[in-house]
């Protein structure tokens, strides 16, 4: 039998940040997961950036990877929301921004991909003593009063006070502990790909509304002297899967056409990944001496970053939940408190993000008007405009 203060079930980027910000209180942590990544090789090679919000950023402060995570990473000064109404149209009909210099930041947050923040945080769990990692899934749990007691796939027991299940959409933590979830399909997928273009970004990321599904440009690096862009395109699953097996050159002339030439020319520099588009939440986030956090919690569509993002405030919450019970923190008091704290917030973002998604892939006259409108209404009135900007970045009014 092997004791420790928390197991973690999944070594994904919210398995791992859990992990390093738990660890740094002093606890002793094994984190299980059966692909666990590395830093010469992260697991997530999936072509997917992810932009980091200023309070996932203090996250990861709380990480301590930072810095390594920043110096690779672009900043977002602005967000732009581009109305472009019909399918077919050229030109967009109506543009609204947020700019970070309106609630006094630096940026809104930064563009990082996900293979670099796994290799980051893989090189600080291999430096944290208190942290042991296991190729190996969990399989089984049974909380006590004072304990649980996690069997991994190899058969070894461990002992514990407090299980994290980060172990994703299919979370076999959620379902050893028998929660049950909510789940709806958009009958959209998510095309992930980079690309240089002609037009620099100058920082600012473009979400384009459009009927079939938001098309979306985030800020990177200078690609071989040319600005470029992550670029997440949703739309139905038979045109994404028919985009998705395009040449290069029918592609590049595709995601022109669907970028409304915001960026000029465009150039494609890496693959194509294709990504199911749902939104799926746990109806409890913690059982008896367990908690879920991310994906194992919440599926958001990924309209709004806030997938990632609101994984990140899970992780937050449960420090400081820990952090006030180092003690015994899975005790019922500190685990009831969690899910009290997030299931709401993230069941309001669940279903804003579903909205918005929603609102986005109509093709006819009624909801177009009705989105511009609410476009209207949220910018032209500064001071909605600035507590949902705050509020989406995940910032304290």
């Amino acid at each position: 039998m092997t004791d420790c203060d928390v197991v973690i079930a999944g070594g994904g980027i919210g398995g791992m940040t859990a992990a390093a910000v738990l660890g740094a209180t002093g606890l002793e942590i094994l984190c299980c997961d059966p692909k666990p990544a590395n830093a010469s090789c992260p697991r997530d090679a999936d072509l997917r950036t992810s932009a980091l919000f200023l309070s996932a950023l203090r996250t990861l402060e709380s990480a301590g990877i930072t810095g390594s995570v920043e110096s690779g990473a672009t900043p977002i000064h602005t967000l732009r929301i581009v109305e472009a109404g019909e399918a077919g149209n050229k030109q967009p009909s109506q543009f609204v921004e947020f700019i970070s210099e309106e609630i006094g930041e630096a940026c809104l947050g930064w563009n990082v991909a996900n293979t670099r923040l796994t290799s980051a945080l893989a090189q600080k769990l291999a430096t944290m003593q208190n942290i042991r990692i296991t190729p190996v899934a969990v399989k089984s749990l049974l909380p006590r009063k004072k304990e649980i007691l996690v069997t991994l796939a190899n058969g070894e027991r461990v002992r514990s006070k407090l299980l994290v299940g980060a172990d994703g959409r299919n979370s076999a933590v959620r379902q050893a502990a028998r929660i049950k979830t909510f789940s709806m399909s958009f009958g959209q997928s998510a095309l992930a790909f980079y690309i240089s273009h002609d037009i620099p970004h100058e920082s600012m990321a473009t979400e384009i509304l459009l009927a079939g599904g938001p098309f979306t440009l985030v800020p990177m690096a200078d690609y071989e002297g040319r600005p470029a862009s992550a670029v997440v395109w949703i739309d139905s699953n038979r045109a994404s899967r028919k985009l998705s097996g395009q040449s290069k050159k029918d592609f590049e002339e595709a995601a022109y056409f669907r970028s409304l030439a915001l960026a000029g020319g465009i150039q494609l520099i890496s693959g194509r990944s294709l990504w199911p588009v749902c939104c799926q939440i746990a109806c409890r986030f913690s059982a008896e001496r367990t908690v879920l956090i991310g994906e194992a919690a919440h599926i958001l569509p990924p309209t709004g970053a806030q997938g990632l993002n609101t994984t990140f405030g899970d992780i937050s919450a449960l420090l400081e939940i820990v952090e006030s019970s180092l003690d015994d923190p899975g005790r019922q008091e500190a685990v009831s408190s969690y899910h009290s704290r997030r299931l709401p917030e993230a069941a309001m973002r669940a279903a804003g993000t579903s909205l918005l998604n929603l609102a986005a892939m109509q093709d006819s006259r009624i909801p177009q008007r009705l989105r511009r409108l609410g476009l209207s209404m949220i910018h032209g009135i500064e001071p909605i405009r600035l507590a949902l900007l705050r509020k989406g970045l995940g910032l304290a009014n």
